[in-house]
């Protein structure tokens, strides 16, 4: 009902761009630091507490006095969908080229930096003018995707989904040969290496040597299974396959559960990340 109280559910999580591409790298096992503004509020804390379960370093993001985190509400009906969806993104701006600037050592020593377009147009040019490690865009929405097309060029991979392809391309992607179309408009901005998420379909890849797309990945793998299935040796007659003679410990799937960080902190030696934004805290009402 309009204007008035309504009886409901009230979750919170994390979530945002950066935070989650910096959660999954630390999945595998990647060191990974994230670059980025914490106001002064409750979410700073949450999102502080949970960097530090999941082992992301935090020691170079910007605090904000009297800032308030960056936020995301989201009411939906009773179905889940959308009604309404309000974000608080302006702590944002404060993470300014000269922001960078100050830790233009600590990123140019990275294995890979990654960035999105919730940055600031001028901070996301500095990086493409002054990073010297590989540089990783996500274009977050087409409305946004805008901020970085004057600095195609200076990037060297760009991951957009098909409408931010398509925006930044100009080419409509129905299928595999205009998807194929868009990533060679893309690579002919200067970019060395294009990803397009296409939903279901699966991720169209390209650089300027090769390309790999959803349907060749499906046609390989049947074609593997194929090999594989001539190659194996048919079993004699009255003989069960030797897996099935084994004693087979029984395997009980897992109950549902956020991960034990205690348990799965992942400390393996890889090339340290710096990711830069985050749109922290994420807030569902419905």
């Amino acid at each position: 009902v309009g204007r008035d109280s309504n009886p409901g559910t009230v979750t919170v999580s994390m979530g945002g761009v950066g935070r989650n591409i910096a959660h999954n790298l630390r999945m595998l096992g990647v060191k990974v630091s994230l670059l980025t503004a914490l106001g002064e509020d409750p979410n700073a804390g949450l999102v502080t507490e949970s960097c530090q379960r999941l082992g992301i370093d935090l020691s170079r993001a910007l605090h904000v006095p009297g800032g308030t985190t960056s936020s995301y509400l989201f009411l939906s009906d009773e179905t889940g969908d959308m009604v309404l969806a309000v974000s608080d993104m302006d702590i944002y701006e404060k993470l300014t080229p000269a922001y960078f600037a100050h830790n233009q050592g600590f990123l140019n020593g990275a294995s890979l930096v990654v960035a999105d377009a919730n940055l600031p147009a001028e901070a996301l040019e500095y990086l493409a003018s002054h990073c010297t490690a590989p540089l990783l865009v996500d274009p977050v929405s087409t409305v946004k995707s805008e901020k970085i097309r004057p600095i195609l060029g200076k990037i060297h991979t760009l991951k957009p989904n098909r409408l931010e392809a398509e925006s930044l391309s100009g080419v409509k992607i129905t299928d595999r040969d205009s998807a194929r179309q868009a990533a060679k408009v893309l690579l002919g901005t200067g970019l060395q290496r294009v990803f397009i998420s296409l939903g279901e379909q699966g991720v169209f890849a390209a650089d300027h040597e090769q390309e790999d797309d959803p349907e060749r990945n499906r046609r390989r793998h049947i074609g593997q299974e194929r090999q594989a299935d001539a190659a194996r040796p048919l079993p004699r007659r009255n003989q069960r396959p030797v897996a099935a003679q084994q004693d087979m410990p029984e395997i009980k799937p897992e109950p549902d559960r956020q991960p034990d960080d205690q348990n799965e902190r992942l400390d393996a030696e890889h090339g340290q990340i710096g990711l830069v934004y985050d749109s922290p805290a994420a807030r569902k009402i419905g």
